[in-house]
């Protein structure tokens, strides 16, 4: 059995950015494969792991764990002059970028990492330049990237890596399936979706197509920034609701049912909070019901 501290290096390796989470999916199939795992693809890119055709899914009781495959970040557009792109950001970004070094990747060459430097900020669609001292031969329209951060490194216990949201999501999810039993594993079932940051894409591809039966009790991941009552070092947190929503009170109940029973046995931490800084996928599962 792979350890996680493995599979958090192999995951968070992965560059991604809406519309160009390819790498990400294309491990988490492999992995799937290494461990026997079914899944399925739909027309959207979403990965559903733990079946192996999408009827069962209608009527089968199960618990599914959702995350997303992409994190903030831009594409190239086209060549501006010399070393000079123009690129669109894809998700929120912060206010002021300029001077902000970046890493471009090309979708057809993942061992190569070009360095740039962002030269102003974003205009209202989102579009900005990127200056880029070498390895322009590599640049095209499949290039993407984000801002220059590690892929992965271990700091004591912390983990720092450039796409906890959502990555952090896609390993637990992959680290869940590789310790079913598989008694277990007919009550579960992975959902891995795209373009979460450009507003559900993948979650809604799903949902309007009616893939999941009424008997799904689905939840979200996330990995979020710092608040109060939600700490890291502090546990994992059991988000109540979101900017939008607050969430079905039965699966929380249980969820913190369950994590009561885990830290008498074992001291967990854990925590709980509205996390009310933004709106995730979990929204879109509560309004589709």
């Amino acid at each position: 059995m792979k350890s996680v501290s493995q599979l958090i290096t192999d995951v968070f390796s992965n560059p991604t950015a809406p519309y160009r989470e390819g790498w990400v999916l294309e491990f988490i199939k492999s992995e799937l494969d290494r461990l026997n795992i079914p899944f399925i693809q739909d027309n959207w890119g979403n990965i559903i792991a733990g079946v192996s055709n999408a009827r069962s899914l209608k009527t089968a009781r199960r618990v599914a764990l959702v995350a997303h495959t992409d994190h903030p970040g831009f594409h190239i557009i086209k060549k501006k002059s010399g070393n000079t792109y123009i690129a669109r950001w894809y998700g929120g970004h912060p206010p002021k970028m300029k001077g902000a070094a970046v890493a471009v990747y090309n979708s057809h060459h993942s061992a190569k990492k070009i360095s740039g430097k962002i030269l102003n900020n974003p205009d209202k669609k989102k579009n900005f330049l990127i200056k880029i001292p070498s390895g322009g031969a590599f640049i095209d329209r499949d290039s993407f990237g984000a801002f220059d951060f590690p892929g992965c490194k271990f700091t004591g216990g912390i983990v720092r890596t450039r796409a906890a949201d959502d990555l952090a999501g896609a390993v637990i999810i992959l680290a869940t399936l590789s310790r079913l039993s598989k008694k277990a594993m007919r009550n579960f079932v992975g959902i891995f979706t795209v373009a979460e940051e450009t507003g559900f894409k993948g979650t809604l591809g799903i949902l309007r197509n009616k893939t999941l039966g009424k008997h799904i009790s689905a939840i979200s991941l996330e990995a979020s920034r710092q608040l109060d009552g939600a700490r890291i070092g502090k546990g994992p947190v059991i988000r109540l609701g979101d900017k939008k929503t607050i969430f079905d009170n039965n699966i929380t109940s249980l969820l913190d049912f369950a994590a009561q029973q885990l830290a008498k046995k074992s001291g967990l931490k854990f925590q709980k909070r509205v996390m009310s800084g933004g709106t995730c996928e979990a929204t879109a599962f509560n309004v589709f019901g």
